[in-house]
């Protein structure tokens, strides 16, 4: 992979870019800089030793050696960062659009459009499908699936994924996924055995289990079972299951307004039965069904065009809650 090194004064004066308020970053900040005549984007990672920044190197490394594979709309890493030659991060083509969790919200965008661009994020997974089926790259999900991790460019009609540092490739080890974590709904469905969900130990276990480690090799196999770190950001070892379970609940957050992830197993089948009520494609809630079921989940991409504005308008919070109220 390349490199590029530019001096602690240069860094000191580059321009950090503000994120929308509905997009949070707490693993890097963003700068903006120019490299030969073109405007790129530097990923200052805020931890730049131990494991998992070896993992994210290694993940780095497998992107780019992958990347002619890879589909278009991935924004690949292009050069490692280096400020007075301490590696800091890497750097990423400059991308024109809308964070894709802005632009859901976003009042004046008509549904239509938005179901457009939703399709998309299905098509992607199908291409990754397709590669893992077709190539020696077996093995790549996209691991942190959510809306601000993509970036709507109306102009073109592209839907691109950044954030792809943290996907799972070869044998990279999880990543933080906001979906996937031990409070997620796939942790409270009877058939989360088809999600690779790491088993939990306490943190005392866990250190006395590391304690005395000097190595990486050793200490990498306790790595995805950090108590903390598995308890604050995710612990499932990402796979076709996990990623169409992100698209599911992204989609189903769009819908309801909030995070449907959270909901206990009740208020989840509650809001579906609702939707039922809807009359939704029975097709469409079908697929969504399988999340919290044993059974491999669907790709809903191509029953996205059944809905209607008016559907889409009453699956809100607001209206179930109002029809929760009126229910009783």
């Amino acid at each position: 992979m390349k490199s590029i090194n530019i001096s602690k004064r240069k860094f000191e004066n580059l321009k950090q870019l503000e994120l929308p308020k509905e997009v949070v970053s707490t693993e890097a900040s963003f700068y903006r800089f120019n490299y030969l005549g073109k405007i790129k984007v530097f990923k200052s990672l805020h931890k730049t030793s131990g494991p998992i920044f070896a993992n994210k190197l290694f993940t780095l490394e497998m992107l780019n050696e992958y990347q002619e594979i890879l589909p278009n709309s991935f924004v690949i890493p292009e050069s490692l960062v280096s400020v007075d030659k301490e590696l800091r991060g890497f750097s990423l083509p400059f991308i024109k659009g809308y964070n894709f969790e802005v632009f859901l919200k976003n009042p004046k965008i008509s549904n239509k459009v938005k179901i457009h661009f939703m399709k998309k994020i299905g098509d992607i997974l199908e291409q990754l499908s397709h590669i893992r089926n077709n190539s020696a790259l077996d093995c790549i999900y996209i691991n942190d699936l959510h809306a601000s991790n993509f970036i709507a460019d109306v102009k073109n009609d592209e839907l691109k994924v950044v954030d792809i540092d943290s996907s799972r490739i070869c044998d990279s080890k999880p990543f933080p996924a906001r979906y996937l974590t031990p409070l997620s709904l796939l942790n409270k469905a009877p058939g989360n055995s088809k999600y690779e969900i790491y088993q939990k130990v306490s943190e005392e276990q866990l250190n006395s289990s590391i304690l005395d480690m000097m190595t990486y090799d050793n200490y990498e196999d306790y790595y995805c079972m950090y108590n903390h770190y598995r308890n604050q950001l995710g612990y499932i070892n990402s796979n076709q299951d996990s990623d169409l379970y992100c698209y599911i609940i992204l989609f189903l957050n769009f819908l309801y307004g909030s995070n449907v992830g959270s909901f206990s197993l009740e208020e989840f089948y509650n809001y579906m039965y609702y939707l039922e009520k809807l009359n939704i494609d029975r097709n469409l809630l079908n697929a969504i069904y399988l999340i919290v079921t044993s059974a491999p989940n669907e790709n809903i991409e191509e029953y996205l065009d059944t809905l209607s504005d008016e559907q889409i308008k009453k699956s809100h919070k607001d209206n179930y809650i109002k029809y929760k109220k009126l229910s009783k």
